[in-house]
């Protein structure tokens, strides 16, 4: 439904936390006037889930909902809880400032099939604790992680060369060259294989950045709630390092490395905004995992994973506003 109450803003509806979300209300003449006690503005932020399973037999439904934010303001009239004013709208169009700051927990935006975390804003007149008009703008919240400190290289070793029963074995190892990552950056991955087998190959390292996303819900009978959780895991970016010289085995496969002989290098997968950052919610959490698989001409691959975190860009700056006092009302009052 339409409404004529219009928000204005002066930089993009994206924030993050610590952020002001400054902007103005503007309330047009209405014809005819429509009379209020007060104008509020709340700030909204939730998680929700909601899923079916199979139960024995029977399906059920399972949902859950946290409020995360929920902040009001009164930008006309008393605050809630006392006594009322009557107003009516005037002539004239009237224009009110608002001001929240995004909390410091927050965490981003997100639209799943099983769960969704959004914010928005609501603004309302209210006139006998009903609301007469309405309307509400969503807002998207990003997250950024400051950078830390590499984390340790993961090493493994594995016998696999069961067809030729060799008897040294591959050793591989990988390292980050940052465990937090941002949206449009590129990840380095340092490797380093020793191919002590005598007639083993190994042809390529494949991987990809696991995103792993924990749901929790309820469901309610007659003699309690059941809880229940939901995990799903996505490789939401798929990479591969090929070799890029001309060595080939017998049977005319390139090869990384070959037996008897060492490989040392790097390679770079660059972040898509697509991944969702990594966060801890209340009933939703996204984790992140890189997995890499060393591709060798025996019946054993090798495979590693690394915990990874997923930061969103960082943010643009925008000045920092001073939000003068609310105008003299443009209404009139009832008597």
């Amino acid at each position: 439904m339409s409404t004529p109450l219009q928000f204005n803003f002066s930089r993009p509806l994206e924030f993050y936390p610590g952020e002001q979300i400054v902007g103005t209300l503007t309330v047009p003449p209405l014809n005819p006037p429509v009379v209020f006690e007060a104008i509020r503005i709340e700030f909204i932020g939730q998680e929700q889930t909601s899923w079916s399973q199979r139960n024995g037999k029977r399906r059920i439904h399972l949902g859950d909902l946290f409020q995360r934010i929920h902040q009001v303001q009164t930008l006309v009239g008393n605050v809630i809880g006392q006594p009322p004013m009557q107003f009516k709208t005037g002539n004239e169009p009237a224009t009110y400032q608002f001001c929240f700051i995004v909390p410091m927990n927050v965490v981003p935006s997100l639209t799943n099939e099983v769960g969704s975390i959004t914010y928005s804003l609501l603004v309302y007149l209210e006139n006998n604790k009903k609301r007469i008009l309405e309307a509400s703008i969503p807002l998207t919240m990003r997250i950024y992680y400051q950078p830390a400190s590499p984390p340790p290289e993961v090493k493994k070793e594995s016998r696999v060369g069961t067809v030729f029963k060799s008897k040294e074995p591959i050793v591989a190892s990988f390292s980050i060259d940052k465990p937090v990552v941002c949206h449009g950056d590129t990840l380095t991955i340092n490797f380093m294989i020793d191919n002590k087998t005598e007639k083993e190959s190994v042809y390529k390292v494949t991987g990809a950045v696991q995103q792993i996303h924990d749901f929790q819900a309820k469901a309610r009978f007659l003699f309690g709630d059941e809880t229940a959780s939901r995990h799903e895991a996505l490789d939401v970016l798929s990479f591969e390092h090929i070799p890029n010289g001309q060595a080939k085995d017998k049977k005319g496969k390139l090869v990384l490395v070959g037996s008897n002989s060492t490989n040392k290098g790097s390679f770079g997968v660059q972040i898509s905004p697509v991944v969702v950052p990594s966060f801890n919610g209340a009933i939703i959490n996204c984790r992140h995992v890189l997995v890499l698989k060393v591709e060798c001409s025996g019946s054993t691959d090798l495979d590693y994973s690394i915990p990874l975190i997923i930061s969103g860009a960082p943010p643009k700056q925008y000045p920092v506003v001073n939000v003068q006092p609310l105008p003299p009302l443009q209404v009139i009052v009832n008597n």
